[in-house]
Order: structure tokens, then C-alpha cells, then sequence
């Protein structure tokens, strides 16, 4: 699922994410002091890694079940009829919210026409090609944002009016009102499709509380260790905590966990629950908790000592400068191990 994050001069974005160097941008055209046009960059979330303080932002993807209340939240914020399907809706969602930004922006319209194929055409006319391109615009968006084939709703003719506008200037106006239109309504289905799965990890909690506590020593099946005696010299025959398989280690009780986690698989847990916290009940329900902690403690662990040891190949921190001035190399390969821990953290522990 992709994401698109704003870039600033210095490379880094408004959440606080630095943009993977060689990584590829989409340069969008915005108006800006004046009524100046400018080139704003965008990239793709996959092509960013967060930094310290920075975000994550929420995806949210449309499934079956989630259309009847996305349909309902959109006739109540939009004035629409209810009924039919999620494509008829968002249709007449992209027509109203167009209808009613179009005009916001046709006066900067009528000003940037020189030079363009709007150049010679009355106000009526630029204003209906304005308003149906936006239109068009709007509901080919929403129809794949939410993973629709707009082919079933609109024809190709319909957006054949963006050809009209072939300067910077209109594409600016005519970007900026359709992305206007666009969050207006992408917003009301992301809070919809949140409030959705907010519900759905508050119900999966009282099911979980609900649930009646079982006494495994009662049921010799479920026995967490079974002690078998055999032979004459009776040994106990108990299976080593690392040959045991996942669905044998309970998740929710440290006790019965096979090794002990650093820093890193501390820290990480504790970002799930704070920051996370819809992951980090799913994964302690499915019994796949103690795998992930493990799983990015051991390679956080190892990736803070392949980072130190480029580190101090590439400044000449030595052997040599350690037998030559032990103090020094101490303080420098502290240093390393800093700036390589904040390397890690901001790639495996905070994302």
C-alpha cells in the first residue's frame, strides 16, 4: 500500500522520515506565494526510513466488509442518497464534493489560460470543462483508492479533458482542486475504516477477558511439562526450552519464555504498545508475539555490529590507534556504537 510523504530541502519529510537516497520522486505542481507555481516533491512511504521523533502513517485498505459503513458515513457527510453499491456511492460522493471546490479555484483558472488549449473559450466553457475534469478526476481517485476498477463507472472520454489543461499554470489549479476534493473524501473513509478496526480490537479484548481461565494440570494433554520416567536410571524426559515449538510457549507469561531479550526486543515491545497497539494485540492473540520480539532483537543486535564495524573501518578506528591511545579509540568507538544504535533503532525497533 503506498503512502505519499512531502520532502523539504534538506531531503527530510514533514513526518520526520529521511528519503532513501537514489529513491525516486513524483514532483507535483502547487501555486504558491503570489500565485507562483513551484514543484513540490513526493515520495513514496516505502522509499523513506523514520528518524528520531518521526511517524508512521496509518494505511488504510478497503475490504468487503467495511462498504456498508463507509457507505453510511459518506450519505451522512456528503448529503448523498444510501443504497446501491460502494463504486455508485463514491461516484456520487467525487460529483457533490467536486461541485462544491470547483468554484474555489475557477478564478485563478481564468487567469492562467494564456497558452494553454482553454485560450480562446468563454468563461462558460472553461467552467464546465473545470468542473467535469475535477469531477472525473476525483472519481477515478477514490474508485482506486479503494481498490475499485473505475473502468465500470467512468468511460475514458470523461478524463480526456485534462489534455486542456497543458501549461503550469492551469495544471496547478486544476491539481490543487481535485487533491482538495480528493482529502475531503479519502478523509471520511479513513475515519470510517479506523473507527471500524478500533471496534473490532475492542471486541477481540472482551472476548479475550471473557474467556474462562483453564487449568492445564488438570487435562494431562495440555500439560506444560510432561515428565516421563523410563529405564532403570529413571531420567526425567523433559524437552530443552529451544526445541519447542511456537504453539508450546505461552505468550502472555514471561516465565515460560525460552531466552531473555536485550534492550532491543525490550524497546521494541514496548513501541508496539504504545504506538502500535491494534499489531501488538493481534500478534499477543495469535501467539506470534514472542517470535517478532526475538526475531528483531537478534537482527537489531546483529546489524549494531556489522553498522560499528563499517563505522570504525571507514573513520580508522583501529587496533593500532587502540594500542597507541586507548583512551581515544574508547571514546570513538563509543561514539560509533551511538550513532549505530540510532541507525538500528530507527529501522527495525521504531517502525
Amino acid at each position: 500500500m503506498q503512502s505519499p510523504v512531502r520532502t523539504s530541502k534538506r531531503g527530510i519529510t514533514r513526518m520526520h522520515r529521511w528519503v532513501n537516497a537514489g529513491s525516486n520522486a513524483i514532483g507535483l505542481i502547487r501555486k504558491g506565494t503570489g500565485g507562483r507555481p513551484y514543484i513540490q516533491n513526493v515520495h513514496d512511504v516505502s522509499d523513506t526510513h523514520r528518524v528520531k521523533g518521526g511517524k508512521d502513517p496509518w494505511l488504510w485498505r478497503m475490504e468487503e466488509a467495511y462498504h456498508a459503513p463507509v457507505m453510511e458515513r459518506l450519505a451522512k457527510a456528503f448529503g448523498i442518497p444510501e443504497g446501491g453499491d460502494l463504486g455508485e456511492c463514491l461516484m456520487e460522493a467525487a460529483s457533490k464534493v467536486s461541485e462544491e471546490h470547483y468554484g474555489e479555484y475557477l478564478r485563478d483558472l481564468h487567469y492562467e489560460v494564456e497558452d494553454s488549449f482553454l485560450e480562446g473559450l468563454d468563461d462558460h466553457n472553461i467552467e464546465v470543462i473545470f468542473r467535469d475534469t475535477i469531477k472525473a478526476s476525483v472519481q477515478y481517485a477514490v474508485l482506486t483508492r479503494c481498490g475499485l476498477d473505475a473502468s465500470l463507472y467512468i468511460d475514458a472520454d470523461d478524463l480526456r479533458g485534462i489534455t486542456n489543461f497543458n501549461n503550469v499554470g492551469t495544471l496547478a489549479c486544476l491539481g490543487t482542486a481535485t487533491a482538495e476534493a480528493n482529502r475531503t473524501i479519502l478523509m471520511e473513509i479513513g475515519e470510517a475504516v479506523k473507527n471500524i478496526q478500533l471496534e473490532q480490537v475492542r471486541q477481540a479484548k472482551k472476548s479475550l477477558a471473557k474467556q474462562p481461565d483453564v487449568s492445564y494440570n488438570k487435562d494431562e494433554q495440555f500439560n506444560t511439562l510432561k515428565r516421563e520416567r523410563s529405564g532403570e536410571d529413571e531420567r526425567i524426559d523433559i524437552h530443552q526450552p529451544e526445541r519447542l515449538s511456537d504453539s508450546n510457549i505461552v505468550m502472555d507469561s514471561r516465565k515460560n519464555e525460552p531466552e531473555t531479550l536485550t534492550r532491543y526486543g525490550r524497546a521494541r515491545e514496548k513501541y508496539l504498545m504504545e504506538h502500535r497497539k491494534a499489531a501488538y494485540t493481534a500478534m499477543l492473540l495469535k501467539g506470534t508475539l514472542w517470535a517478532h520480539l526475538t526475531e528483531i532483537d537478534q537482527a537489531a543486535n546483529q546489524q549494531v555490529e556489522s553498522v560499528m564495524a563499517e563505522l570504525a573501518m571507514s573513520e580508522g578506528v583501529t587496533e593500532e590507534l587502540k594500542a597507541a591511545n586507548q583512551m581515544e579509540w574508547v571514546q570513538r568507538m563509543n561514539n560509533i556504537r551511538q550513532r549505530a544504535e540510532e541507525i538500528v533503532m530507527a529501522d527495525l525497533i521504531y517502525s
